[in-house]
């Protein structure tokens, strides 16, 4: 068959083959976009059947864009499988680049990357567990846009949030600490919100109306909506996402709390076996194997392991744990107040499964922030610890509650390896 394109409004669309879910979700919410007086990139859609009927390198696919972006210099070519976020999403799994489609070289690399993404071993692995077959990776390729901002808005419940992220990251900034994070009522406004009419509030209002005008869900689930903004005029939409809503839970704070937490992240009750931690990054295929063999247990790591800001997404610690049903970042409160990336937010929320970043206040406080040795030998920053403490977790991230009890007594950590 024939590899040809159609020119409809902003996109142009194949003729026949996948349009990949990232793609179908924009395009079916094209018309409410437009009508609450958003904007979307003007958008290439490639089929992975194309790829799989075309025959030689993949120097075609930049002939497409570079007919189709004659006029851009830059343009995103962003993952966009026919099973991309249908069963949650998960951060870092498959590839989405910048590219300056007239170097074709670099170029070349880049876009192989994208779609090689898509047979990586963990994108099998959770294909496979959740009964989907393998297909192939579709391309959404869309104009960059030079933004003065960016962010993403997801419908949480009774409350949204609001994430601003760093425009200057451009196609990773979704998966990088975020700027600022404001929760948002159902009218629009932000909770807290002290100055009148302020230029955040004025985006919240608008996202919250687009999201009250796309179609219904099912009910646990909301809308994210990733966006771009370059003042006074131009709003974009690049994605539209159903993400699974955040359940509001009831906390039971008690005296015997032992953990102190700046920032949280999920909502419910945890009951685990074991607290595992690691520090560096060397020894994440030992956590990974550790996860493998173990249900039900609490994580902790650094700041740095969560969101990190290199562009190997492999040393990414949530790429190495399924079993982790809490984790908790230690820190001294150098990180700043919104460590978490966006995309991690939500990954988190779908997995139903809990982050506080904070410190222990028990005895373990110097061990796990790296001030005590546990032996004059070894330097605990540089292992790997265990603990066979059993824990209960509550937290309510909306209201920011929690509550971290011991079940039975505090077990000493030792050495993993």
């Amino acid at each position: 068959m024939k590899h040809e394109f159609v020119k409809k409004d902003n996109w142009i669309l194949p003729t026949w083959g996948s349009l990949g879910n990232k793609a179908k979700n924009l395009l079916e919410n094209s018309q409410t976009i437009g009508d609450c007086g958003w904007k979307i990139p003007k958008s290439l859609v490639i089929p992975y059947e194309y790829f799989i009927e075309a025959e030689g390198p993949l120097f075609y696919i930049l002939d497409w864009i570079n007919e189709n972006f004659e006029e851009q210099e830059k343009v995103v070519v962003r993952s966009n499988a026919p099973d991309e976020d249908l069963i949650g999403r998960t951060p870092g799994l498959y590839n989405s680049v910048e590219i300056e489609h007239k170097n074709r070289g670099e170029c070349y690399w880049s876009i192989e990357s994208v779609i090689g993404s898509y047979f990586s071993g963990r994108a099998k692995s959770i294909r496979k567990k959740a009964g989907l077959k393998d297909k192939g990776m579709s391309l959404l390729i869309q104009e960059k846009i030079d933004a003065d901002c960016s962010g993403c808005f997801s419908d949480l419940e009774k409350l949204a949030l609001l994430t601003f992220t760093d425009a200057e990251e451009g196609i990773n900034a979704m998966q990088k600490p975020s700027i600022k994070r404001f929760q948002v009522y159902p009218n629009g406004k932000i909770v807290g919100e002290r100055i009148r009419k302020s230029y955040n509030e004025y985006i919240s209002g608008r996202l919250r109306e687009l999201v009250n005008s796309l179609p219904k869900l099912e009910k646990e689930k909301g809308w994210e909506i990733e966006f771009v903004i370059n003042p006074p005029e131009d709003f974009y939409v690049v994605q539209t996402t159903p993400i699974k809503k955040g359940q509001r839970f009831e906390v039971k704070e008690t005296e015997d709390n032992i953990f102190y937490a700046r920032n949280v992240l999920g909502s419910g009750e945890f009951n685990t076996e074991g607290i595992l931690y690691t520090k560096n990054l060397p020894n994440l295929d030992v956590v990974k194997w550790f996860d493998k063999t173990h249900k039900n247990y609490a994580l902790a790591t650094t700041h740095q392991n969560l969101c990190l800001a290199r562009s190997n997404v492999n040393y990414r610690i949530l790429n190495k744990v399924d079993n982790a049903q809490v984790i908790f970042l230690i820190s001294d409160g150098l990180e700043g107040l919104n460590p978490f990336a966006a995309h991690v937010e939500t990954y988190i929320r779908e997995g139903e499964r809990t982050v506080l970043q904070g410190e222990f206040t028990n005895k373990w406080k110097k061990i796990l922030l790296g001030g005590n040795k546990l032996n004059s030998l070894s330097d605990p920053s540089k292992r790997i610890l265990y603990s066979h403490s059993r824990l209960n977790v509550q937290v309510d991230e909306a209201e920011r509650r929690y509550n971290v009890r011991l079940k039975g007594d505090a077990k000493d950590f030792g050495y993993l390896i």
